[in-house]
Order: structure tokens, then C-alpha cells, then sequence
């Protein structure tokens, strides 16, 4: 008997070691990984007291129970977790509404300054380059994932320095020089930020296989709570540039399933002072409250499952998923996850409408729209005769409104160095209107010509307001693009736009600095709007409303 204690007591104090300091795993049944571990202590407890106890007689029968009570429950856990006897719940989870059709508001405006076209690969290529700048120590550190921000109204890819493992964390054990800033909107806004309030920034909190001891995040996080289910843990920096760990906990709840966010854990990255903060309360300045691994898993639940568990397999009415991959989209100081629906039954490269998820609040909104995948733009713009042959590949497409059509915009990379040689935009409703060009503003123009040229640039949504005034003509300018000739101008009643005329306003080619104009455009957040109504009236001719 006293051999049976010894043996339980040697598994105890290992197990219990490698389940606590080492794994992290939490004291919470809610977990499937966390019961099928401490059950699997307590089997192989049991078992070893029995055995080390020579009960010999009825050794085989006493081992027997506790191993078929695991199988018990653990089965009886999967069966109360599962899509079967639960698929309402899983397909109700995210609360996804009825579409509604899409207005100019619901996607961001066309804004260059603003629009993200760095690639999370050439940020990577440049943040690479920054390295050398921290000496002998560059060889011991690495860069890891970019996390997608924005930090003080701009957007960037922010990605910490960390230890290469545990060697070179035991040789610097005070800390790695801070971390990397790339502009997704400027390639040459590229930062290393080694100093923070006139001292050194040293990220001393690292995750498992950069840092040890006291300094690992997951032991620092255990710590703080033994029973907190996390997941999903990303790197983000305020305003003020301080670097945090940003740790989502979470319930399930059905079952061991159903991952819900409960709250959310700030970590300093350089002292491991923790702040927890309900979903409702996180600062401001955290962009992604809701982890975007669970609303994408259950917006899966919802498209295979609200018709029913058997439908998934047998009728396969009504079903919709996801496209793979998928956009943030800063809209009005929040951040939202864009994301394209398509059927299962039809054709990848196109969509039945798509939804956009506050990261915050979680509030869903779902809008129709026949049209394009991102996948199908993406093979659009570099179908086009200008680009195919140079070979390049296309950076993940983020909507945006350009003058009340839904367009999708991305950057066309050098696969070898990922740097960005052209840009795309690409119409959601009719991806065969693709533009391209050397730079954004050509992009745009030949985009504009091809919507004009499909009638649909005059042809304006019911969103988009009008914007009409009379006015003198301050300054002219003109263009040729595919074979048509454009006209801008500069009027002193609306100086902070440029208005853009096609080739069929008759008076606009007549017009010159000084003469006086009564113009119709229609009115979007862009800084170039498009004439819908050009009337010099200088003239004794009206140029009449386009059509």
C-alpha cells in the first residue's frame, strides 16, 4: 500500500507540473482539453493505485472502470457538443440579420491617403531590412506575425522583436528592442521603434518558445487566472506607442464548443502588468475586440447550419459560406471584418451578397450583392492584357466606394521581392470593369474611363447625393485616357474638389479660367467628383442633364 501512495505521489508532482508551469492547461471542465487532461490524471492515478496496491483478485476489473468512465465521458461531452442536437444554437450564435440592400455609407469612400495597399509580405521584406540596425544583436532576434492596426487615425502592420528561442533569451534576458511599424498605406513610413519616452523599449514579455521563467506571457496569464480559457493572442500598440499583449478569454457555450468572448486581457509587454476589461469597456484604441478566428467560425456555423443539421448533407438547400480569406475595413473610427458569401452550390468566383462584423460590438450587418469573390477580381486584374504578361500576383482585395459603385481595390507585387509595381480596382458587381495602372491615381482614372465606358459612371446610386452650384472656373486641365479625353476643374465654390468631365459635355472643352458654370456631381468623401450636368454659362447653349 505505502508503494501505492509513492506512485501516485511521484504522478502527481510531475503531471501536475507538466499540466500547470509547462502546458498552461486551466482548471476548467468548460474545455474539452482541459477535462480530457485532468481526467486522464485522475484515470492514470486510480490505475496506478490499484495496481501498486496488488489487489490482484479484482485488479483487472477495478482498472477497467475508470478507464470506461473516461470513455463515458469524454463521449457523452462530444455528443453534447455537436452540430446534431445543436445546430439552431451553433447557427443562431452570431445573429446574422436580413440583407439589406448596400448604400454609399456602408463601405468606406475612396480615400488614396488612407487606402491599405503594403501587403503583409513586403511589410515583412522591409521590417527585415530594419534588423541590421540593432547591431550583433539582429542575429539573436526575430520579427514576428504583423498584426494590421490603426494607430493614431493611420494604418500600419505592427509586429514585435522577439528572442529566437530559449538560448538567446537566457544570454538577453532583460528583453528584446521593441518592434517594427510599416504603413499600409506608404511604403516608405517604415519605423523601428527601440525608445519610448526617452528611455530604451525593451519587450520583456514574450510568448512560449521566445521567453522563460517568469517572463513567458502564457505562464504570466496563468498565473493571473488558472481558470481562464484563452486563445488567439495578438500583439497591438496604443496610441502613445506603448506595445501590449492583447489575450482574449473565453466560455463555450455549448458544450465544449460554442467559443463566446467574455472579456479581454491587456498585458504590458514590458512589465506583464495585467488590466482585464469586459468586451463593452476595452480602450478605445484596441481595434479587434472580437477575435476574428470566432466570428469566421461562426459565420461557417450559420451558412451550413440554419437550415438544419440533416439539410448540411441531404436536401443542401439554402447553403452559403464564407469566401477564404477576408478584409478589415476602417469605417467611421471602428474596424469591421468584411467578408464575401457565396453558395455552395454555385460557383466559387461569385458571390450572393456579403457582411460586414463590427470587431467590437459584434453587430453583424448582411447586404445583397451579386458579384465578384475576391479571388474572381483578383484573376480579373491580372487577366488584363497589360498586366499578364509582367507576371505578377495580386495583394488581398479591401472594398471601397468609388462614386456609389462598390469596388474592390488591391496591389499587384513582384512575387520575388513583394513590392507593389501597380494597383487594381475591380467593380463587385461587374469584375470584368477592372482598372489598373503605375499608381493609385491612375488606377483610378482608368477605372473611372471603363465605368464610363459600361455607362454606369453617370448612371449614379440613389446613395449618392448631388452637389449642385454655380460657380468661376479657377483652373482647367485635361487628359486623354483610353482613347477619350476628360476635362478637370477647379471652381471657387467647391476649391477643395477637383470635378471631372467626360468628352460628352460639349461646353467643356470650350471653357476657360474665369468663366462662370452651373455644375451638377454627384457628391461622395473622394476629393474628385464626377459632372453629371455641365453648363457654361458664358454661353447662350444649356448643355442638357447626361442620361
Amino acid at each position: 500500500m505505502a508503494l501505492a501512495f509513492v506512485a501516485c505521489g511521484i504522478e502527481i508532482v510531475v503531471l501536475g507540473w507538466l499540466g500547470t508551469w509547462k502546458w498552461h492547461i486551466p482548471f476548467n471542465p468548460a474545455s474539452a482539453g482541459s477535462a480530457a487532461y485532468w481526467l486522464s490524471v485522475l484515470v492514470l492515478l486510480c490505475t496506478t493505485f490499484l495496481m501498486a496496491g496488488r489487489r490482484r483478485r479484482y485488479s483487472g476489473v477495478f482498472i477497467f472502470l475508470p478507464v470506461l468512465a473516461y470513455v463515458l465521458v469524454m463521449g457523452a461531452g462530444g455528443c453534447l457538443s455537436s452540430g446534431l442536437i445543436n445546430a439552431r444554437r451553433y447557427a443562431l450564435q452570431l445573429g446574422v440579420p436580413e440583407p439589406s440592400e448596400l448604400g454609399e455609407q456602408d463601405l468606406p469612400p475612396f480615400d488614396p491617403a488612407q487606402l491599405p495597399w503594403v501587403s503583409v509580405e513586403q511589410a515583412a521584406v522591409l521590417g527585415d531590412k530594419l534588423l541590421g540596425q540593432l547591431g550583433a544583436i539582429g542575429s539573436s532576434v526575430v520579427i514576428q506575425g504583423y498584426t494590421r492596426q490603426e494607430v493614431g487615425g493611420r494604418l500600419y502592420h505592427v509586429a514585435p522583436i522577439l528572442h529566437k528561442g530559449f538560448f538567446a533569451y537566457s544570454r538577453n534576458s532583460g528583453g528584446t528592442p521593441g518592434y517594427i511599424m510599416v504603413s499600409m498605406t506608404d511604403n516608405d513610413d517604415v519605423r523601428l521603434v527601440t525608445r519610448l519616452d526617452g528611455r530604451d523599449l525593451k519587450i520583456r514579455v514574450q510568448p512560449a518558445g521566445h521567453a522563460a521563467w517568469g517572463d513567458k506571457l502564457e505562464r504570466i496569464v496563468y498565473s493571473y487566472s488558472p481558470t481562464a480559457l484563452t486563445s488567439y493572442t495578438v500583439f497591438e500598440i496604443d496610441d502613445e506607442l506603448h506595445p501590449y499583449w492583447i489575450v482574449p478569454v473565453y466560455r463555450n457555450t455549448i458544450g465544449w464548443s460554442g467559443a463566446e468572448l467574455s472579456s479581454l486581457l491587456i498585458v504590458d509587454a514590458v512589465s506583464g502588468d495585467i488590466q482585464e476589461y469586459s468586451p463593452l469597456e476595452v480602450p478605445a484604441w484596441v481595434d479587434r475586440v472580437q477575435p476574428v478566428e470566432f466570428i469566421e467560425e461562426q459565420l461557417s456555423h450559420w451558412g451550413e447550419l440554419r437550415g438544419g443539421y440533416w439539410n448540411r448533407w441531404l436536401a443542401k438547400a439554402d447553403l452559403l459560406q464564407s469566401d477564404p480569406g477576408n478584409a478589415l475595413v476602417y469605417r467611421d473610427g471602428g474596424c469591421y471584418l468584411f467578408d464575401s458569401l457565396t453558395s455552395y452550390a454555385g460557383s466559387d468566383e461569385a458571390t450572393v451578397g456579403f457582411v460586414l462584423v463590427n470587431l467590437r460590438s459584434k453587430a453583424v450587418q448582411r447586404f445583397n450583392l451579386a458579384g465578384a469573390t475576391e479571388w474572381a477580381a483578383q484573376l480579373s486584374a491580372l487577366g488584363d492584357e497589360r498586366v499578364r504578361h509582367l507576371r505578377y500576383q495580386a495583394g488581398f482585395p479591401v472594398p471601397a466606394m468609388v462614386e456609389g459603385q462598390p469596388t474592390y481595390f488591391f496591389s499587384l507585387e513582384d512575387p520575388g521581392s513583394h513590392i507593389a509595381k501597380m494597383f487594381a480596382l475591380v467593380n463587385i458587381a461587374k469584375h470584368q470593369i477592372t482598372g489598373v495602372g503605375a499608381t493609385i491615381q491612375a488606377a483610378r482614372i482608368d477605372y473611372l474611363a471603363k465605368l464610363r465606358g459600361q455607362g454606369l459612371a453617370v448612371l449614379h446610386s440613389p446613395g449618392v447625393e448631388l452637389f449642385e452650384v454655380t460657380g468661376r472656373v479657377l483652373r482647367r486641365g485635361q487628359y486623354t485616357q483610353g482613347g477619350e479625353t476628360y476635362y478637370n476643374f477647379i471652381i471657387d465654390e467647391a476649391h477643395d474638389r477637383i470635378l471631372l468631365a467626360g468628352g460628352g459635355f460639349a461646353e467643356a472643352p470650350l471653357t476657360q479660367a474665369g468663366d462662370r458654370v452651373h455644375i451638377r456631381a454627384m457628391k461622395t468623401e473622394d476629393s474628385i467628383w464626377s459632372l453629371v450636368f455641365f453648363d457654361n454659362l458664358e454661353f447662350s447653349q444649356a448643355q442638357p442633364p447626361q442620361k
